[in-house]
């Protein structure tokens, strides 16, 4: 390794850090969730006084390894199941240990939660917290769909619930929809786009269902669901319709209006810092990236400690698998990477001795190097085969 590629990598144009609070808890358990979470409400008080002791410990390190944040993402789990209270005391104890000093109407501060937790009241008591994004996990509007997947919520549910976010003032929401569900067809997949454009969302999220492993639905036949090439269509025909409904397509699964782009997500896709708080929680420092453990009891362990500090023991420091991810994740972007700057921040370019595979994928339509041949970016069609692709790429 040279001496130059043996420094930290330059600073990115992302310049202030993302703050992720993981909330494990839900009603019930979707047959296709891969996250960390529980239904189970025994532990619930006991997390959350952890995770302001976390909150408290970790912002003695903060301004060494992060910039002051500029977001705040509540995900899950089921964030709004947290009653507003224990919301505001988060967002006060994250300000009071030094994570922010701004304002938070200034800053953009996400609550994801289930359609059937909009109700008016709720939805007026976080607004005056201070949260102005909200990320509405519709899925589908399809009452066969929606059972599929093992969700609680209806259709009207969440046509009701984005419009009591709308009357409590939310001007920034997003909405989750999923493709590749059993039993699904491109006719319910355009009436369903239909009713989700009605809507008029700021941010959509289109996500092709993935199967994890220990899951429910990683033990059904495999021939229930639809097939590959179906479900490659429909995800071609919806960014395609999105588009045309002037939603601007700037990652793999994101659309959004001009100006509502999440500037939390783009941290990661950026090369941006991110501190994460909570049950198996992700962080990046620039030089450095850690995971919190994923159990209870690990996570309990974690936090007790007095030497608790940050990175914690088990970081990942190998600047060359860290560059590696930080292409990955860029290359999510329609954008792409410009590979110019790539090579100035952490000292290679991950497509040199790579010359012929590159030529035959743009061949292929399935990536484009732009002129000046600074960067490369997917097409459409290569994003469904990205990470064939990228595994050609890096080690």
């Amino acid at each position: 390794m040279s001496e130059e590629s043996s420094q930290f990598p330059k600073s990115t144009s992302i310049e202030k850090s993302g703050i992720y609070i993981h909330f494990p808890f839900c009603r019930s358990k979707c047959p296709y969730c891969g996250f960390c979470s529980f239904t189970s409400e025994e532990w619930k008080h006991v997390y959350y006084e952890f995770l302001l002791a976390e909150i408290e410990k970790a912002g003695g390190f903060f301004g060494s390894f992060f910039p002051e944040a500029d977001t705040v993402y509540f995900g899950g789990g089921t964030p709004s199941l947290m009653p507003p209270f224990a919301l505001d005391e988060i967002l006060t104890r994250l300000r009071s240990s030094g994570y922010f000093s701004g304002r938070l109407e200034e800053m953009e501060i996400t609550v994801e939660a289930n359609p059937d937790d909009l109700g008016a009241e709720y939805l007026r008591s976080i607004k005056a917290l201070g949260i102005n994004r909200l990320s509405v996990g519709a899925q589908r509007f399809s009452r066969k769909l929606l059972e599929v997947l093992g969700r609680t919520h209806t259709a009207d549910d969440s046509i009701s619930g984005i419009k009591n976010a709308r009357d409590a003032g939310f001007k920034n929401i997003s909405v989750d929809f999923i493709l590749g569900i059993p039993g699904e067809s491109r006719a319910s997949m355009k009436k369903e786009a239909d009713v989700l454009l009605k809507l008029e969302p700021q941010h959509i999220s289109v996500y092709m269902l993935e199967i994890k492993e220990h899951t429910p639905f990683a033990l059904m036949n495999p021939n229930i669901f639809p097939d590959d090439n179906l479900t490659a269509d429909l995800y071609m025909e919806i960014a395609e319709k999105l588009k045309a409904a002037g939603y601007d397509h700037y990652e793999i699964s994101n659309f959004a209006r001009p100006g509502f782009r999440s500037k939390h997500n783009l941290k990661y896709w950026s090369g941006g810092k991110w501190l994460g708080l909570g049950l198996s929680s992700a962080s990046y420092s620039g030089n450095a990236r850690w995971t919190n453990p994923q159990d209870l009891q690990g996570y309990f362990e974690c936090v007790i400690p007095d030497d608790f500090s940050i990175p914690p023991k088990n970081e990942l420091t190998e600047r060359r698998k860290l560059a590696e991810e930080e292409f990955f994740m860029g290359m999510r972007k329609t954008s792409g990477i410009d590979l110019n700057f790539f090579k100035e921040r952490w000292g290679f370019n991950p497509l040199e001795g790579n010359a012929e595979d590159v030529l035959q994928f743009i061949e292929e339509g399935l990536l484009v190097q732009d002129d000046p041949p600074g960067t490369i970016r997917f097409t459409l069609r290569g994003f469904l085969l990205s990470n064939e692709i990228l595994c050609r790429f890096i080690s």
